[in-house]
């Protein structure tokens, strides 16, 4: 990745973090364990998409803006997954913070969003889930718990560890480095360790760097 790109990307998750400070404020978070939050979205074709209809199959949540470089990144390793995983009965449902419907939708289709995307259009359902930066992922058990979270880009390799394992799939799991693309400034990285200690990302990652760590 060439330095420009690298700052774009720093930037933009930024901005990502911008976005969500104007939401409200979550009154709590959810945790690793813990039941998803159910929900009633309407997609990008005007159908009524419920959360808990879905119960018993996999779930894989992405919170995302079309503007977000990360998320862009992101939706291109979510292809790749859905294409891998879809005969296995993956369910990926793109969240969308506050943006309209016309742009949405000739970004899904631009992109080859094939996997249902939805409009969350006063940003509740993202206050829901306590998130403060995007992209951030949920994946749900058939059971409807939450199994996995992770803000950031994450690559291909990690969200295959962590599906096969809510398939019920055995997979080998190591620990990979990842890298604070937004935490640019020092308060930056203080929200956005503080915010994946509170998810218990870090848990099974290691920091390799931040900007400010270059």
């Amino acid at each position: 990745m060439n330095l420009r790109r690298a700052s774009c990307i720093a930037l933009s998750l930024a901005l990502a973090a911008i976005l969500v400070e104007s939401l409200d404020r979550p009154s709590a978070f959810i945790t690793q364990g813990e039941e998803a939050p159910d929900f009633t979205l309407v997609s990008i074709y005007n159908e009524s998409i419920t959360l808990s209809n879905y119960r018993g199959s996999v779930v894989l949540l992405d919170f995302w803006a079309s503007w977000c470089e990360p998320c862009k990144e992101e939706i291109r390793e979510l292809s790749k997954l859905y294409s891998k995983y879809r005969g296995d009965g993956l369910v990926i449902i793109s969240i969308n913070i506050r943006e309209i419907l016309p742009s949405v939708r000739a970004f899904a289709e631009n992109n080859g969003m094939d996997w249902v995307v939805v409009l969350d259009k006063d940003g509740s359902i993202a206050v829901g889930y306590g998130v403060l930066v995007i992209p951030t992922l949920i994946l749900i058990n058939k059971d409807g718990t939450i199994a996995y979270m992770n803000s950031g880009f994450v690559g291909e390799g990690d969200l295959a560890r962590e599906i096969d394992e809510a398939l019920g799939r055995s997979s080998t799991r190591s620990i990979d480095p990842i890298f604070l693309a937004g935490a640019a400034t020092l308060l930056g990285t203080a929200i956005i360790l503080t915010w994946a200690r509170m998810k218990g990302i870090l848990k099974q990652r290691k920091i390799v760097a931040t900007p400010l760590m270059r």
